[in-house]
């Protein structure tokens, strides 16, 4: 017995198997009052795998702090495909190949940078269609410090990004104190 499949119901069904495999299966009829009846075993084989016939459906795009996040519905027995287009580019092209799960961190954008997305289920037997085109614009890095070590040394002393002069143990011993 490879698995067993227990309902109280006329239909018993399972996702835990193969495609282009060959089964056998007995069903067991299990009285309260009487004895067990069991049939003689059938054969049938699984078909074959298709490629995935529909987009992928929950798409979205979200802004982190310096990437794009690609989200999508669950695919059960599929992996994702995830596509982007930048500026300039004519066409999509293939960023991250065979993604399981729900999601995709793309963090090779720039910043304050429009891109464009879709996404297809894929399968051994083949890519499925792609979502309709997505677009977003990247978030602008906001500089909080900058030191270009001109001088050789380094220091507790940092330049803000409005010009202002920082004394990063002042603010340290700030934050460790409340």
């Amino acid at each position: 017995i490879v698995d067993t499949i227990e309902t109280r119901s006329s239909v018993a069904t399972t996702d835990a198997l193969d495609y282009e495999t060959q089964y056998w299966a007995r069903v067991t009829i299990r009285e309260y009052l009487g004895e067990d009846k069991t049939s003689e075993p059938i054969t049938f084989k699984t078909a074959k795998q298709a490629a995935p016939d529909e987009p992928l459906r929950g798409v979205k795009l979200t802004n982190d702090i310096d990437a794009v996040l690609v989200q999508w519905t669950a695919v059960a027995k599929n992996f994702v495909n995830v596509y982007r287009k930048g500026p300039g580019e004519d066409a999509f092209k293939l960023i991250a190949e065979n993604v399981t799960g729900t999601g995709y961190l793309d963090s090779q954008v720039e910043p304050n940078t429009e891109y464009a997305y879709q996404v297809a289920p894929v399968n051994p037997a083949g890519e499925g269609p792609r979502s309709g085109e997505m677009s977003i614009t990247t978030r602008e890095l906001n500089v909080l410090f900058e030191d270009n070590f001109d001088n050789g040394t380094i220091s507790d002393l940092w330049t803000d990004a409005t010009g202002n002069q920082v004394n990063l143990n002042e603010i340290v011993r700030a934050s460790c104190r409340e």
